[in-house]
This record gives C-alpha cells, sequence and structure tokens, in this order.
C-alpha cells in the first residue's frame, strides 16, 4: 500500500465517522519506525495480523512523515 493509499483509506474513514481503520500485515512484516502503534485484532491460519489503527494518528504520522497535511484534504482552515 502506498502513502496514497493509507491517506485515502484515512479520509474516508475519517468522512464516515469512523475512528479506526484496519489493516492486514503478512506474518514477519515488519513495520516502519515510528508507524502508529495498532490493536492486534486477529491471526488467520496463514498467518495474516488484522490491526486497527486510529485515524488521527495515522493522518498525523503521514503528515510528519510524506508531508501530507489532513486539514487541507479534509477542507479544515
Amino acid at each position: 500500500m502506498t502513502a496514497n493509499e493509507l491517506e485515502s483509506l484515512c479520509i474516508l474513514a475519517y468522512l464516515a465517522r469512523r475512528d479506526s481503520i484496519t489493516l492486514t500485515f503478512p506474518k514477519g512484516v515488519k513495520q516502519i519506525k515510528g508507524f502508529p502503534r495498532g490493536e492486534l485484532l486477529s491471526v488467520n491460519p496463514e498467518g495474516l495480523q488484522n490491526y486497527s489503527f486510529d485515524v488521527m494518528k495515522m493522518l498525523a504520522w503521514l503528515k510528519s512523515k510524506w508531508g501530507v497535511s489532513p486539514s487541507a484534504l479534509l477542507g479544515e482552515a
């Protein structure tokens, strides 16, 4: 998933008034340094791990890491 795809997913969740998004990671994949900490929801038999992440923390991380501005994307001043 690219930063733009993650940004779009977070914005859609925010506009739908959801406070979290769910991302799935293959077993053994390490998250990059500074990536928001998520809550482990489940692990399926193939080893895929489902995590829940706070939308606002994810948008803040995207802004700090990639220069994405959530306020500009959401039409806030």
